[in-house]
């Protein structure tokens, strides 16, 4: 296989290149349509406009042909471009000693018949070529040939036009144009054509621009619908030939020209006409239209021109710049600052809000490029949660206070007044902003006389608000101590009367029968009084207890406690008297002391052990454990007798609160109550686990070191 020479002017060959930007650019439908057609007029299988690069062949437009892109050693093109001035030709590859090895002959593609006609710049470099393959031997017709050159240009043509359009839009209309001429030269060489005519006649009468194509001798080649149509040109008229001048005379005859006269536009137009070159006009003609008209010269003579009727786009232009005027007319002169921003840019400013901020004029502020300048440090994250809010949808406020920036560094009150206009097309952020700084002060100031006022009305009314006072807090506490008196009255008669009634009638059995007991008769007779008595100590102490707690009398001494000790002697004197029960204690794992009142302590123990018998009647196990916990210590009383209802244990610790399960039961409401109080007086504190028909579980908890030295004791 031989590798084509690499040509003398190949920098300049690839500069030149590079210049048209088509390397891995996807191609336009126009330059498929071509390569379709000339695969169809030289009855081939494959044609593609390769690109021949430094070290690759790309295929910018491709039909029937699956790569990309191929290795420049392997390219038939890459021999083709060394000949720009003629058509290359290889009738059957596997005869060529330079291809016969070819992987692009042996391999799945299986060229056997390739012809290419160079793509050669203005300048005379072959950048590329439009390339035909055939799966079968043959040779081109003079007539295929010359279709073949005549596209070649056509391609050429668009790409000097794809490469000197300075926008979109007119990359279109020149792509279009060409394409049309190719498309009319082709009808002219081939009739075979017709159908590939078609397609480009539907895509002229599409256009939404008037297209019309003259030949160097300023006669008709083609124009669309959307032409005619503009000017009321007559189908007879629209036949290739027609001269320039019949069309001229014609929409002249119809009052359709430009100019101040038809004899000023005839030979605006003929000057026009005689020069083709790259230009564009706007024709205000004289039914009140406005027509763009935009024009490309044709390699070997003629012209390509659209014609837009831009007139609604002209008066919508006018109108907006009228619109705009007034608008900068009406801001510019009002007494409140404005300023638009789009994603916290500014974008305007009118001279008010250069005045409040204290800046020179709306271009300073300009120059700060977005808003937070002009917004309080502390401001500006409120503020922008609002601005983020609306972008999204959701509610911010439209009015509002905040506390601007002016340029000397001051801060001063500004209200804004927010709302989402339409700028330039995009929505953007409205603003006016007033100066409410002297309105604020104001308000400041009638808050003060206000609120001295206030002062003086509080001045006069205190005395005798706080007479009324001392009066309500003195009856209440009245009413209290009352409602405590007829409390402990009715206690009193109940709760004492009956350890009383068991004293003196087991004093009377003594006295009858004393020379008749025995002694265990004796003893459980005298047990008997023994716990009325203690019932009635526990009841009296508990009831001066809560008496002086009452008063604010009562105090603990905090000192140095053996706590095992204190809840010993607790569960063996409450063992003494309460016979029927079993009181198991587990308190090993406390430490020898801590800080707390032992008489306190005990109190709190032996109404909680008294409870717990007392409210298990039919179940004599009660567990006493206590132990360690970090800093603290933890006492656990725990019975298994009538338990609690659920909605009473919140109420349980309140003074004189007895649960409904208590029913029956001897007892004043007292102990929970006092037993709250000397916990809580040590810093510590009560908490109960009850379940009505199981039990009770009380929990004590005590710091080791007692209370904290700065907590009061009473």
């Amino acid at each position: 296989m031989a590798q084509a020479n690499i040509p003398e002017n190949e920098n300049e060959r690839l500069s030149a290149l590079y210049e048209y930007d088509l390397l891995d650019r996807n191609a336009d439908t126009v330059f498929e349509t071509i390569i379709r057609i000339a695969a169809d007029v030289c009855d081939v299988d494959i044609s593609v406009i390769a690109l021949i690069d430094r070290d690759r062949q790309f295929f910018f437009a491709r039909n029937g042909m699956e790569p990309q892109e191929t290795p420049r050693a392997i390219a038939f093109c890459a021999h083709a471009i060394l000949k720009p001035e003629s058509t290359f030709e290889i009738p059957d590859a596997t005869k060529d000693p330079r291809f016969a090895d070819n992987p692009l002959v042996t391999g799945e593609i299986g060229v056997r018949f390739y012809a290419a006609q160079p793509l050669t710049t203005p300048d005379g470099y072959a950048i590329g070529g439009l390339c035909l393959i055939g799966k079968e031997p043959k040779s081109l017709t003079e007539s295929q040939r010359d279709t073949l050159s005549g596209l070649g240009k056509v391609i050429m043509s668009l790409f000097e036009s794809r490469k000197s359009a300075s926008s979109s839009e007119k990359k279109l209309i020149d792509a279009k144009a060409i394409t049309e001429t190719a498309a009319h030269k082709l009808r002219e060489q081939q009739a075979t054509l017709s159908a590939q005519n078609e397609h480009f006649q539907a895509a002229l009468e599409n256009m939404n621009q008037g297209l019309v194509m003259f030949d160097e001798n300023q006669q008709l080649i083609v124009c669309n619908e959307r032409y005619a149509s503009m000017y009321y040109v007559s189908h007879d008229l629209l036949r290739p030939g027609t001269t320039l001048a019949q069309i001229v005379e014609h929409r002249i005859a119809k009052g359709i020209y430009a100019g101040r006269d038809a004899p000023a536009y005839i030979q605006e137009r003929f000057e026009w006409g005689g020069d083709p070159q790259v230009e564009t006009k706007i024709h205000d003609l004289s039914d009140g239209r406005t027509v763009f008209i935009s024009r490309r010269p044709l390699q070997g003579g003629g012209w390509v021109a659209t014609h837009e009727d831009i007139t609604e786009q002209k008066r919508a232009d006018k109108a907006l710049r009228e619109s705009e005027k007034h608008f900068r007319n009406l801001i510019e002169g009002s007494i409140q600052g404005v300023f638009i921003a789009r994603n916290w840019e500014l974008l305007f400013a009118n001279q008010a809000l250069a005045d409040i901020f204290g800046y020179a004029d709306p271009g300073e502020i300009l120059d700060l490029r977005d808003v937070d300048p002009l917004i309080a440090p502390e401001e500006r994250q409120r503020i922008w949660d609002y601005n983020n809010a609306r972008k999204k949808g959701r509610y911010a406020p439209e009015v509002y206070e905040s506390r601007g920036l002016k340029k000397d560094g001051s801060e001063f009150w500004v209200e804004y007044r927010v709302r989402q206009v339409d700028w330039h097309g995009s929505s953007a952020m409205q603003c006016v902003v007033l100066d409410v700084d002297n309105r604020k002060q104001a308000e400041a100031e009638l808050l003060q006389h206000r609120d001295h006022l206030q002062e003086l009305v509080n001045s006069a009314t205190s005395d005798l608000k706080a007479k009324a006072l001392e009066l309500e807090a003195a009856l209440a506490k009245e009413k209290e101590l009352n409602e405590l008196q007829r409390q402990f009255v009715s206690m009193a008669s109940h709760e004492f009367r009956t350890p009383l009634a068991i004293i003196d009638s087991t004093a009377q059995r003594l006295k009858k029968k004393a020379g008749n007991l025995s002694s265990e008769d004796t003893l459980k007779r005298v047990d008997k009084i023994r716990s009325a008595v203690n019932r009635m100590t526990r009841l009296m102490e508990d009831t001066l207890t809560a008496a002086r707690v009452d008063e604010g009398k009562i105090a603990v001494e905090i000192k140095s406690c053996n706590v095992g000790q204190v809840i010993s002697d607790a569960c063996w004197r409450l063992q003494e008297i309460a016979k029927d029960h079993v009181i198991s204690c587990d308190i090993c794992a406390l430490p020898e002391t801590i800080r707390a009142d032992a008489g306190a302590l005990d109190q709190v123990i032996t109404n909680l052990l008294s409870n717990a018998v007392k409210y298990a009647p039919g179940a004599p196990d009660i567990q006493v454990t206590a132990h360690s916990e970090g800093d603290y210590v933890l006492i656990q009383v725990q019975d298994h007798g009538l338990g609690i209802d659920e909605d009473d244990l919140p109420k349980l610790f309140e003074r004189f609160f007895r649960a409904k399960t208590s029913a029956g039961i001897a007892g004043t409401g007292i102990g929970l109550k006092l037993v709250k109080t000397l916990v809580e007086m040590h810093d510590g504190s009560i908490s109960i686990d009850s379940r009505k028909d199981v039990g009770s579980t009380f929990t004590v908890r005590l710091p080791v070191n007692g209370p904290p030295p700065g907590k009061k004791a009473a």
